[in-house]
């Protein structure tokens, strides 16, 4: 059986994260689950929530580790640091799962051995055509792909734990993208796929961008991207023609964020 270690950072997430360990409770494929909920220096009673759902359910596969709050990374960090499992998945304590998550993700890893990585989509949405790429319902999602646009929202991914190994951690000096880093890393060495296919509610359906948290401030968010794309540049082998297509691709969105976020208020 499966062993896989489900990675949860919580900050103040007390009215959402009983909702969100059922969803892995209630997950279709079965397989020894490791729940690891990191208590980011919570200030309202999350912890509470938690020690009693373990409690009045009797659920000796959650554990949690507390910690002062450092931010997402460091969270994810001190749980990566503590899986056991072969595989590593990531939820946010605000986020659930579609209970055949789990298994329709492993129907892509037991058909191909070579990959390392498995992301979806979220709240309903899949994916026809984006920037030349056409999708299918399974998808190589390769370095060059990440440049334009991070096709793997951590509550979607499950990874090989092995990667910890020649990819290492989160980068826990960056505030902002540093989920599409650590994948760009990943992609740049190894087979990544996007399962097509929405199996995650994230966030209650909001915008990915401007709503709240840090994703509310935009500018931070594109100084992220553009770290992101001088990294792949300096560091992956990105040609400088393609960087600088990355780069003003990364700008234009940026302006229309802005335009959407204006509307929006």
């Amino acid at each position: 059986m499966e062993s896989i270690s489900v990675i949860i950072p919580m900050y103040n997430a007390s009215t959402t994260i009983e909702r969100c360990l059922q969803s892995v409770l209630h997950q279709s494929y079965k397989a020894e689950y490791q729940i690891i909920v990191v208590n980011d220096g919570s200030t309202d009673n999350s912890f509470q929530v938690v020690e009693s759902l373990i409690k009045k359910y009797h659920l000796s596969n959650i554990q949690i580790i507390n910690k002062i709050n450092g931010g997402v990374s460091s969270a994810r960090n001190a749980g990566m640091n503590a899986a056991k499992g072969s595989l590593i998945a990531f939820l946010d304590a605000d986020d659930e799962w579609l209970p055949e998550k789990m298994s329709q993700q492993f129907e892509v890893f037991k058909n191909d051995p070579d990959v390392v990585l498995v992301g979806t989509t979220i709240n309903g949405i899949i994916l026809k055509r984006y920037f030349f790429k056409t999708f299918s319902k399974i998808n190589v999602i390769t370095l060059n792909n990440l440049l334009f646009k991070n096709y793997f929202s951590p509550p979607t991914v499950i990874m090989m734990k092995k990667l910890l190994d020649s990819i290492g951690f989160f980068d826990e000096n960056q505030r902002y993208s540093e989920d599409l880093n650590y994948f760009m890393r990943i992609a740049f060495k190894h087979k990544c796929i996007l399962l097509n296919k929405s199996l995650s509610n994230c966030g209650s359906g909001k915008r990915c961008f401007g709503s709240s948290g840090l994703s509310a401030n935009l500018k931070e968010m594109e100084n992220g991207e553009l770290k992101n794309l001088r990294y792949a540049y300096e560091n992956l082998g990105i040609n400088y023609f393609v960087y600088s297509i990355a780069v003003i691709f990364s700008i234009l969105k940026y302006w229309r964020r802005i335009i959407i976020f204006k509307l929006k208020r």
